[in-house]
């Protein structure tokens, strides 16, 4: 048989239908399954059988490590339920629709909770271009990416992954340099341009350290985290060093708590609702 997408994908589908059939196997389906890999989960597929297939993944009560999924998949899954017992989440995300990923987890900060993810690996892909973004539209983007990650496990991180050359130097991939325990970068997916996969449940959950990377320039970024800017973020007494690893002092979360003196940053103090607000206003300029 061969081993081609279009084959993969019509055994997906047929599959995903007769699923339709054992509807009193709900709670029942692959009971014991902890981990799941399936390339057919980031593909553009719709209709109901989508929703049925989804819909069994959602009885899996085991389920620990999940990729690689779209956003239009990650949307239809009850992932961050108080019963989720869900550690990793591997996701495809356009550039510019990471707002519709910030609305997923809305819901835990307005029940002011968090769920049981501790590595969130995000692949993020421009099929359509670069979208330019101005300085608030970046602030937005940064307090969204914060408010997702105080939404996760406490000790949990955000791995982001590109098969672009533009996306690197966008503001998301500047994080890793603002809050190295929270945020980091999968550079060697970068080159391979391939999709990250879930990890095997015998490996522990990878955390690529960026302390020997080059940072991106930020060519691509138009507020105080391009690194030609750092001095006016890191201090009167520092000086920047564009495109090596310059840690922060403090990180945004404890800005949050002392406030900072640069009110350029005052997006550290945005919660993922006033991040999705500016997102929206100022949704016009991205078009």
């Amino acid at each position: 048989m061969k081993d081609s997408r279009s084959e993969a994908e019509a055994a997906s589908f047929v599959g995903s239908h007769l699923l339709n059939l054992p509807f009193h196997w709900l709670g029942q389906l692959l009971p014991k399954v902890m981990r799941l890999q399936m390339s057919e989960l980031n593909e553009e597929h719709h209709g109901k059988s989508l929703e049925q297939l989804l819909e069994r993944l959602n009885s899996m009560p085991l389920l620990r490590r999940l990729g690689t999924l779209s956003l239009k998949s990650l949307s239809l899954l009850r992932l961050i339920t108080e019963s989720s017992q869900l550690e990793e989440l591997v996701a495809e995300v356009e550039a510019d629709e990471v707002e519709h990923l910030f609305k997923l987890f809305l819901s835990l900060e307005l029940e002011n909770r968090r769920c049981s993810i501790r590595r969130l690996a995000i692949h993020l892909s421009a099929p359509h271009g670069v979208f330019s973004l101005n300085s608030t539209q970046e602030a937005a983007v940064c307090a969204g990416w914060f408010g997702i990650a105080g939404r996760l496990h406490p000790n949990a991180f955000i791995v982001f992954s590109t098969s672009s050359t533009q996306l690197p130097e966008t503001v998301p991939f500047q994080l890793p340099w603002v809050d190295s325990n929270v945020f980091t970068v999968d550079m060697a997916m970068c080159t391979t341009g391939k999709l990250p996969k879930s990890t095997p449940l015998r490996k522990p959950l990878d955390f690529p350290c960026t302390e020997f990377l080059e940072r991106p320039n930020g060519t691509l970024v138009a507020g105080d985290l391009r690194p030609s800017a750092s001095v006016s973020w890191l201090g009167p007494n520092a000086t920047p060093h564009v495109g090596k690893v310059q840690p922060l002092m403090q990180s945004p979360s404890v800005w949050r708590t002392h406030g900072s003196a640069d009110r350029s940053w005052n997006w550290v103090n945005w919660n993922l609702e006033e991040a999705l607000k500016v997102l929206a206003h100022n949704a016009k300029h991205r078009r």
